[in-house]
Parts: structure tokens; sequence; C-alpha cells
């Protein structure tokens, strides 16, 4: 069934200015939404370059969008409504949470905690391997600057028990796994020349508890914490859901801006959410045959914008929305850093960082939290100099302007 028209003419309707980034050493110039930033173009630039789609003329996020939105929609009509989203920065395509091909954990398995544990220590080891030799070649170049910055007689710079600082960054390197000849060469002043090890990437695996005895609190519940700790694990709550977190790993996937489309459309938010989720999870359905994975960028925003009363039920509220506009199964789990860079996500922090129209980058107090704040008759600008500080040395307590000036800083470099 043909959408109803609705994004294609907001689309219309968005103010847009043109920004200049600089791709395979020249300057190209990209007509964007007012509050994108520069990363966010190059983002979307750099995928449409992987997506093999148009990169020239003078409207080329939209031309890109058409041109992607006209391969995968036969009807000119869905393709509008498609590449609009994608012109809005409402939506984009993205890789599902990929998932371990292995039989789902059974939680409740007496074997369980065993493979757990064993499967915990192997993927934390690989983690922290592929930092290790990152720390040593650190601690190495601390024992060759600390003979190179002695000051005294060559012998008693390259001697441990007379120069403490090359004691201690010996000692240091040691311990970090460099051996005795590696140090011996960093007190020579070589240089410690060895390839990073990659990071692993190594999928979750998905896992089955009872949810009852998950709420509990019963020994299930503190294997799954374990596992998720560092991201290795997926739960559910029955076989079916495990399943069909593995399938959906394999099928194509889309990351969803809810503070875009908030912003957007108002009143109208859980509205145009349906229809947009039902746009994409027809588009991307390939016939039911594979799940389709629907992310809700920036979920946690648009709850504490709202103020409501009741987080959790608000974003599981949601995420039924989402589930029962799709046309047949879908999961919830994407994860792709891309994606979210092109809809300008970020992780819940009370710190963000947002570009100005000057194209500075600063700091500032997460919009959402401060929606939160101001709707709890909170104060706002308390809690972000509390955040942030003053940002001034005027009125600070021995270091102020007057305290400086009598140490020579003069009014320009005070006022910089």
């Amino acid at each position: 069934m043909r959408p109803q028209p609705r994004f294609a003419v907001l689309a219309t309707a968005v103010r847009r200015s043109v920004r200049e980034i600089e791709r395979a050493g020249r300057l190209i110039e990209v007509l964007t939404p007012e509050d994108w930033s520069d990363a966010r173009t190059e983002a979307w630039v750099d995928w449409a370059a992987a997506q093999d789609l148009p990169l020239d003329g003078e409207d080329l996020i939209s031309e890109a969008s058409r041109t992607f939105a006209a391969r995968h929609c036969p009807d000119e009509g869905v393709a509008a409504e498609l590449a609009a989203t994608l012109r809005l920065g409402l939506a984009t395509p993205a890789s599902p949470q990929s998932v371990a091909a292995s039989d789902a954990l059974i939680l409740s398995d007496p074997a369980a905690a065993r493979w757990l544990k064993a499967e915990t220590a192997r993927r934390r080891a690989q983690r922290l391997s592929a930092g290790a030799v990152a720390a040593v070649a650190a601690a190495l170049a601390a024992v060759s600057e600390a003979v190179s910055r002695c000051e005294g007689p060559r012998g008693d710079c390259a001697d441990p028990a007379h120069n403490p600082a090359l004691a201690r960054a010996a000692l240091t390197a040691r311990r970090a796994g460099a051996s005795d000849a590696d140090i011996l060469r960093a007190v020579e002043g070589e240089s410690f020349e060895a390839a990073p090890l990659p990071v692993p990437v190594v999928a979750p695996y998905a896992a089955v508890a009872d949810r009852d005895l998950i709420a509990s609190g019963a020994p299930e519940a503190l294997l799954a914490a374990e596992g998720a700790l560092d991201g290795d694990l997926v739960l559910t709550f029955d076989p079916e859901s495990a399943e069909l977190t593995a399938e959906a790993a394999r099928g194509a996937g889309v990351l969803i801006s809810l503070t875009a489309l908030r912003d957007l459309t108002g009143e109208a938010f859980e509205a145009a959410l349906a229809d947009l989720t039902a746009l994409w999870a027809d588009v991307l359905s390939n016939d039911g045959t594979v799940p389709v994975s629907i992310g809700m960028a920036d979920l946690g925003d648009v709850v504490l914008a709202e103020g409501a009363t009741d987080p959790l039920a608000r974003a599981a509220a949601l995420g039924r929305l989402v589930t029962e506009s799709a046309c047949g199964p879908i999961s919830l789990f994407v994860e792709d850093r891309e994606a979210k860079l092109r809809l300008g996500a970020s992780p819940l922090t009370a710190l963000d960082c947002f570009e100005t129209a000057d194209g500075e980058v600063v700091n500032r107090l997460r919009p959402a939290l401060a929606s939160a704040i101001a709707a709890a008759a909170g104060d706002v600008e308390s809690a972000e100099r509390h955040l942030l500080g003053r940002r001034t040395l005027v009125g600070a307590p021995g270091v102020d302007h007057a305290a400086l000036r009598t140490h020579g800083f003069t009014d320009v470099e005070l006022e910089g």
C-alpha cells in the first residue's frame, strides 16, 4: 500500500544551508539541514561513496538519497518518501547487532556458569591483549626518555642505581610485559617497533533465561549481568526470541533518529514514528523472509525531554509502537557507529559536544537533560556551571584578573 505523503512534504519545508567539506584533497559544497555538523555531513558523503551513489551536482545529499531510494523502491511514491527520510536525517541504513552463530546459551543449564566464566575470560583476554602492545611501547619510550633527559655522565644516566627515574621507568616496563632485553635496548635509545594487535571484534551470544527468575534476582540474573558487562551477551526470555535475534543479524537494518523526528513533527511524533517504521520495514523486509532490525537512536533523550513519570514504561511503549508498526518480525538491536554519526546520535551522557554556526566544537549540558531539569523546576544554569564550570576567571578566588595582572598578564591576554 502506498503511504500517504508525509516526509516528502516535510522535506520541502526544512531550511538548509551549504557546508564546505574536504574530500580527496579538494573542497566540495554540500547542501544539508542547518543543524547538521561538518562531521555528520562528511559521514553522509562517505556513506554515499560506499554505496556507489552519485557525488556530484548542486544537491549531493538529495541526489544520493533519491538514487538509493529508487534502487530499493519501484514505486515512485514510496521512493520519494524514503528519500525524504534520508535527506532529513530521520533514518539511515544501519548494520544489525551481530550475534554469534552458535546455539543460544540456556542460563538455567547447570553447565552454563562454567561455560560463561571460561568464555568471558577468553574474550576479556583478547580485548586486553590488543592494548598490551601499546602499553609496552609507551613504557619503553619512558625508559628511553628517562635516560635522554638525565643530566650527568652517560654511564650514570644509563644505570638504574644512579638514575631513579630510569629505575622507576624500567620497573613499569617490566610490569607491562617488556623483557630485560627490551629494556636494555630502550636504555640504548632504540625505538620499540612492533605492530599493534588489532582490536578483536567478537559477536555477542544470545542467552535465554526465565523472565521471572531474572526479575527475582536468581543466580541466572548474576550470570546474565556478568556476561553483559563487556557487551558479550544479548539476553532473551524465550528460545523463539533468541532465534529471531540471530536471524535478524543476517538481515538489513535501519536506525531512526527519535529526536530529529520529534523536533520535526511535534505532537504528531508517535504517528510519524509509526509511519516511518512501516515505511522502512516494508522496504527492507525482503518479503518477510528475514527479520528487519530497527534501532531507535536517542531513545533516552526523548524520554528525558518528555519528562515521563515512568521512563522505563515510556521507553517500552515506544518499543512496542515500533514493533507493532512493522509489517513483519523485527529486532530492535542495531549497532552501527557510522550510522549513529550520520544521525548525530551520541551516548547518553551529561556532557554533549556540538558545533556552533562558526564551526567551533564546544561542550554543553545535554539538551535533553536541560529540558528535564527545567521541567522539574530545577536551575539549568546551576547545572551547567556544575558540569562545565564558569569558564571565566572573573571573580575566581586568588586567580582573578586583578591577581593575574600583578603577575604581568595584560588586558589583551586576559580578555583573549
